[in-house]
């Protein structure tokens, strides 16, 4: 580490932690660095103490399951004196054992003492008490910063339902004021539009005196509705205008939100106190005329007199006015209020929210890290070298286990036997099935060496891990210093507005006393009288829009009519589609046919001339079906002429209402004498329709009925007789060439009866 670099490592004390020292000197920041490596050293000295020490009581609990196997050993050997070299074995190794034991005694002894002394310079160089008091600091601070989070929330959600309520008046006013606006707006294109259509047909076709009066009459409601539209629009324009200063003072309010219901109360104390001063004042009025009524009268026309140089003074008239804005002020001041109370818990809770989320991460790392450290503790080598070596030693105590089987086997085939050559190959046995002493301690001296060799880089790793976890360990604190900063921070802004905003609340509690009662009373007059002009303006356009909706009412069925015939014309359009298709099936089916065709001439020609039989009386029936309809068309005009009592729009030719259609459709579905009255209503209204239903009666063919009825339903047909109807321009042989072919379905010759 370079004692020159600016970027000094943070220090562990929260005391220097939560206030930045000043830049240092090369010597102060080297000797820093002495400090921090001497503190590292003895932090990873104590890690290594820690973990000699633990691996000095596994080998010493291994030692001593090993002593006591090896004691219950020697005493079955000395139960058979027999076998000498077996005793002295145990014996042997019963000593190397206890020469261990001794030796891990003296290694633990001297660990125990070089952790304790490690112990001490540590506690030496963390100063405990200062850390408790700056901890026991820090925890009174967020307990008061908690309770504080407590408040703000508290009134925050106060704040929050005062402030849905405004929201929700404030909407259900601009709610109304938009559907009005709309409403007006409406109505004054639908006007626009039916004056224009009574204009139109006024031009057309001349009318009765009754319906040009009453033309001049929406004329002049229309001219009315406009005055009274373009002094909607100029309210809605103030009101625009108001909101636009509602939304300044919001702006102005953000810098007096701590101290808002400081200011409040006095004005309410004074209000209590101009009330008690009424009340006293009424009640002397009240003695003073049960005592002496002719001075109350002296001083009643005092009073006129006083009051009628009043009201022409124009400094009192200006005084009035100057209150009247005074309390639209405070009007306006207490509806930004609400607003301004919500921003400032908005930013509060941005910000605890903030502190909160902050805290949540440095708790996750400090968790990541502990897990951290575990799972390295879990993946050391070391460990795992010490977990194989004792599988090893466990595996050997189970082959000694099967080897003691095999020597008490021995043993009583030697009590049995009594010959030396059996005792021979038994000591031969013996020998191959165990192993040598130089052998073990070679074994032994190998596992030492693999050991030394693989703990310095685990000793390195520690180091690494204790440096990461220092350097987390001073993240943390700096943020817990910034979280401190911030707090600070917003403290003094506190402090602050409160200082910015005394003296406005003084000059605010410094100015003139509220208006007398006189003046209040006045206002109050002036404020009844707007308000029953308003009521009389509202119940004046609530007349005009009752009688407005008869009106949109009968233009609603014109539409719903329009939008049915326009439905069923598109449906005839459909089938007109589906018929053009079928003909180009026709024709190329036709196509296929035609050697089959050049084999039946002869009954293709009596084919052709019924066909042509059958075109010839299409065209009649289409002919006087035309006729029919303009007939209709001309009585409806007549009608309509003649009918004075209510104007209705309108209809085009190539339209007609549905009523003269369910007229039509109703028979079908009646009985004999409901269809002779239904027949009879036809002939009042049109005599037309009734010849053309006669006609119906007679030809009961589904297929004629079919098309006589799409022929009605569909205004095009009569508009474009170029796709149902023969032109004029066209002769016998071009007919000739359209005929209509017959689709085969069958390769088989056709037969006629």
């Amino acid at each position: 580490m370079n004692p020159d670099s600016s970027d000094s490592p943070a220090s562990r004390d929260p005391r220097l932690a939560r206030h930045r020292p000043p830049v240092r000197t090369s010597l102060a920041t080297s000797q820093n660095d002495i400090l921090s490596h001497d503190f590292v050293r003895t932090v990873s000295g104590l890690v290594r103490a820690t973990i000699q020490d633990y691996h000095n009581r596994t080998e010493k609990e291994k030692l001593q399951k090993q002593k006591e196997a090896t004691e219950r050993m020697l005493k079955r050997a000395k139960g058979h004196p027999n076998f000498p070299s077996t005793i002295e074995y145990y014996q042997r190794a019963r000593e190397n054992e206890d020469a261990d034991l001794a030796r891990i005694d003296r290694a633990l002894d001297e660990q125990k003492s070089t952790r304790q002394q490690l112990e001490r310079e540590l506690k030496s160089k963390l100063p405990s008490s200062a850390s408790e008091a700056t901890i026991k600091k820090l925890e009174s601070e967020v307990r008061e910063a908690k309770a504080e989070t407590s408040q703000l929330r508290e009134q925050n959600q106060s704040l929050e339902h005062m402030l849905k309520k405004y929201n929700d008046r404030f909407l259900i006013l601009e709610k109304a004021l938009n559907e009005h606006v709309s409403t007006q707006t409406k109505q004054h294109r639908d006007i626009n539009q039916r004056v224009d259509h009574l204009q139109a047909s006024y031009n057309a076709d001349t009318l009765s005196s009754k319906f040009g009066l009453e033309v001049n009459e929406l004329k002049q409601d229309q001219k009315t509705i406009n005055g009274r539209l373009d002094q909607l629009w100029d309210s809605h324009k103030n009101y625009s205008a108001s909101l636009e200063n509602a939304k300044k003072l919001e702006a102005q309010l953000e810098t007096i939100s701590a101290t808002k219901d400081h200011g409040i109360e006095p004005l309410q104390k004074r209000l209590d106190e101009i009330s008690k001063r009424l009340s006293a004042s009424d009640v002397v009025r009240r003695r003073s005329t049960s005592v002496d009524n002719s001075a109350s009268q002296y001083e009643f026309e005092e009073i006129k007199g006083r009051l009628g140089a009043l009201e022409h003074n124009s400094a009192t008239r200006s005084k009035v006015q100057h209150i009247e804005n005074m309390f639209d002020e405070l009007k306006n001041l207490q509806s930004a209020k609400d607003d301004l109370l919500l921003s400032v818990t908005e930013d509060l809770q941005d910000k605890m929210a903030k502190a909160a989320d902050k805290s949540i991460i440095v708790w996750n790392e400090i968790a990541h890290l502990s897990n951290g450290l575990k799972s390295l503790r879990e993946e050391n080598p070391a460990v795992q070298q010490v977990a194989t070596v004792s599988a090893s030693l466990e595996q050997a105590k189970k082959t000694l286990a099967s080897v003691k089987v095999g020597m008490h086997s021995l043993e009583t085939r030697y009590n049995n036997l009594s010959t030396e050559h059996v005792v021979k190959n038994m000591v031969v046995a013996m020998q191959e099935m165990y192993p040598n002493v130089s052998q073990l301690t070679d074994q032994i001296s190998r596992l030492k060496g693999a050991i030394e060799k693989e703990l310095p880089p685990l000793l390195a790793k520690t180091d690494e891990l204790d440096q990461s976890l220092k350097s987390h360990v001073n993240s943390a604190l700096e943020d817990k210093a910034i979280q401190l900063k911030e707090l600070n921070r917003l403290r003094h802004d506190h402090s602050s507005l409160c200082e910015s905003l005394g003296p406005l609340w003084k000059g605010y509690n410094s100015l003139e006393q509220l208006p007398t009662k006189e003046v209040l009373e006045k206002l109050q007059t002036s404020l009844n009288s707007l308000d029953e002009k308003i009521t009389g303006f509202t119940s004046s356009f609530d007349t005009q829009l009752k009688t407005k909706a008869d009106n949109d009412v009968i233009m609603e069925h014109v539409a719903i009519e329009r939008d049915a015939l326009t439905s069923r014309i598109n449906d005839i359009a459909s089938e007109l589609n589906e018929l053009i298709s079928n003909v180009a099936e026709v024709r190329s089916a036709n196509t296929s046919s035609l050697d089959m065709a050049t084999s039946h001439g002869t009954d293709i020609a009596s084919v052709q001339e019924v066909l042509r039989k059958v075109e010839g009386s299409a065209t009649n029936k289409y002919q006087l079906l035309c006729k029919q309809i303009d007939e209709i068309w001309e009585a409806l005009e007549a009608m309509e002429a003649s009918s004075s009592e209510e104007p209705a729009p309108r209809l085009k030719k190539g339209k007609r209402s549905t009523s003269l259609e369910d007229q039509l459709q109703t028979p079908k579905q009646e009985s004999p004498a409901s269809d002779r009255a239904a027949m009879v209503n036809i002939a009042n209204t049109s005599p037309a329709l009734a010849l053309r239903q006669q006609k119906k009666k007679k030809r009961p063919h589904p297929s004629s009925i079919m098309n006589e009825e799409r022929q009605l339903e569909s205004p095009r047909s009569c508009s474009t007789p170029d796709e149902s109807t023969p032109r004029t321009d066209e002769t016998p042989g071009s007919k000739k060439k359209k005929k209509k072919k017959r689709k085969l379905t069958d390769t088989t010759p056709i037969t006629i009866d």
